[in-house]
């Protein structure tokens, strides 16, 4: 919510876009519970004025093929590496219409990773089968990652376009549910496989 204390109409936004999610998820049912377990995620952006912002929610499997606390170093790598990657906001999102630059990024990875993990992780990975089975246990709590970033544009009005590569770093997204809204209106649509064009005007 802190990202949002400056922009109260954005929060609007936001929390009408809750709305549609909450909406999507009673039509759904059952079937966006399985998605949780079948490639996919969702994206939200809101544009008010020249202000963008972009939230991504995913389960943690599609960004870094695992759902329960990192216990190994190869896991700790892996969430490392998918850090990185949702850091690089320049090479996961791009406009049309106007140009943006990012002014903030908040990736959260707590369900999987803390940042003083790794050295932990060494000890965890060397004790024992007693902690090998509450690793199992954890693989059933279906964690999310989530990133919200946010952008000031020199025109939102004449944003009419985003290219999301998603898929490119996090090729398990196979379904990307994305909702906008935007002073004008709003919409709603489905990128799957390799498709990233969304035309919001």
């Amino acid at each position: 919510m802190k990202l949002f204390f400056r922009y109260p109409n954005i929060l609007l936004l936001s929390i009408a876009s809750l709305a549609l999610q909450a909406k999507a998820a009673s039509d759904h049912g059952h079937k966006q519970h399985e998605a949780h377990l079948h490639g996919s995620a969702e994206l939200t952006l809101a544009i008010e004025a020249d202000s963008l912002e972009i939230s991504l929610e995913s389960p943690a499997a599609n960004i870094v093929g695992f759902e329960h606390r990192a216990t190994s170093p190869e896991q700790v790598n892996a969430a490392t590496k998918a850090q990185a990657a949702l850091n690089s906001a320049e090479r996961l999102f791009s406009f049309t219409g106007s140009s943006c630059y990012l002014q903030k990024a908040s990736i959260d990875m707590s369900a999987i990773i803390e940042p003083d993990q790794a050295h932990d992780t060494h000890e965890k990975h060397h004790a024992g089968d007693g902690d090998h089975e509450h690793h199992d246990d954890e693989e059933d709590s279906h964690s999310e990652l989530s990133a919200v970033y946010h952008y000031q544009c020199k025109s939102g009005a004449d944003i009419s376009g985003i290219t999301v590569n998603l898929h490119d770093y996090f090729p398990a997204i196979e379904n990307l549910k994305i909702m906008w809204l935007t002073d004008s209106g709003q919409g709603a649509v489905e990128l799957t496989g390799e498709a990233k064009f969304v035309r919001l005007r």
